[in-house]
């Protein structure tokens, strides 16, 4: 009994000190630092790890199919249809692209003959003039002296054989010559035709008023007339060209076969897309097959159905984006439009050339009596 009471006093000791141990170090403690505000939750695991898993499984399908590099063997085949549509429009596009390259040239105003620039014609002007002066000028000497044995009278009141006197009318002449340069300047004859034209007037114009001139500037005249003709045959050629040809296909060119190149980009995207999926789909099925114990197994297959799930909803966009892109090459595919714009514009060339051939076939006998007339007169100079 007298052990056991020590016994108990020593456990009373021991608990006392213990208790006084644990009140001294509960005093002796720092108070309690405030609470944290609570952070913001992350987002769902399985959220972010499905998009940053999306993401890298279509770089991973970019690199094998986008950059040139033959695609898997598991790569999903597309339509034979969808294939032969392809190729239809790539050679459709190429054509048209070649046609709309050669017929831009319509648009443009003299697209048929090249003017050097405006400071070169400008400075050649003087020159030009001075050296068709001196040819005119030669030439009345010439004739003068030819005649003065003849008419002594002329050479009198003229001033002398070797004095050459001005025509009549040559300021005048000389103004009309001023005025085609300014109205050049200052516009671009639609054709190489209306430049023709304007040039042989021009020409006609600067003659001087004399017999022996006749039959030139006779000639100049109706053949001015004749390219104006031919020019205005090749303004309405411009028109049609451009209503009839050009303007629809390049309409075609931006429209359609835009729609269909986009079209087509989305296949691409969604072909990757179903890929990706696919992947996804063969990880989450076998990690259903190494999946030991109970949770992880349940957590496999819930993984596997949603990979599932998500792969069949690509392979429904896949379909969806095949069959547009379908509609929208078939809808270039098939269109009679680049035959029927090509008979458009053989059609309007043979009228141009038609109208043109006409109108220098109708003076073309009266130019030939014309210049025989002239050797005449050259021969033979007309004597006042």
């Amino acid at each position: 009994m007298a052990d056991d009471d020590q016994t108990g006093a020593t456990d009373d000791v021991v608990d006392n000190a213990a208790t006084g141990n644990l009140v001294e170090s509960a005093a002796a403690a720092p108070p309690p630092s405030p609470p944290s505000p609570p952070r913001p939750p992350p987002p769902p695991k399985s959220t972010l790890l499905s998009s940053v898993s999306r993401g890298l499984a279509q770089v991973s399908q970019y690199a094998r199919g986008g950059r040139g590099s033959p695609a898997p063997a598991s790569a999903t085949e597309l339509p034979d249809t969808y294939q032969e549509l392809e190729a239809r429009v790539d050679a459709l596009q190429r054509v048209y692209t070649a046609l709309l390259r050669a017929s831009r040239v319509y648009a443009r105003p003299g697209h048929d003959y090249t003017v050097a620039p405006a400071p070169m014609r400008a400075a050649g002007r003087p020159a030009v003039a001075a050296v068709a002066s001196r040819l005119q000028a030669l030439t009345r000497a010439y004739r003068a002296a030819a005649g003065a044995g003849n008419d002594d009278s002329d050479n009198n009141s003229g001033g002398g054989a070797g004095v050459v006197e001005p025509v009549a009318g040559s300021e005048t002449a000389s103004g009309a010559a001023a005025a085609p340069t300014t109205t050049t300047t200052a516009t671009v004859p639609p054709s190489l035709s209306h430049l023709f034209a304007d040039a042989a007037a021009a020409a006609a114009a600067r003659l001087p008023d004399e017999d022996d001139f006749i039959p030139m500037a006779t000639a100049l005249r109706r053949f001015a007339a004749a390219h104006a003709r031919a020019g205005a045959a090749r303004v309405r050629l411009d028109a049609e060209v451009a209503a009839r040809f050009h303007g629809p296909l390049a309409a075609t060119l931006a429209g359609g076969f835009a729609e269909a190149t986009k079209a087509r980009r989305r296949v691409v995207g969604a072909r990757r897309e179903y890929e990706a999926a696919r992947g996804r789909l063969r990880t989450a099925t076998a990690a259903v097959a190494a999946a030991v114990g109970g949770d992880v197994a349940a957590a496999a297959v819930g993984r596997e159905a949603a990979a599932r799930s998500a792969m069949e909803r690509a392979e429904d966009a896949l379909v969806d984006a095949v069959e547009a892109a379908m509609r929208a090459m078939m809808a270039v595919g098939e269109s009679t439009e680049p035959l029927d714009g090509l008979a458009a514009l053989a059609h309007a060339q043979l009228a141009y050339f038609q109208e043109a051939r006409d109108a220098l076939a109708e003076i073309e006998p009266d130019v030939l009596d014309l210049c025989r007339a002239n050797e005449v007169l050259l021969r033979h100079p007309l004597r006042s």
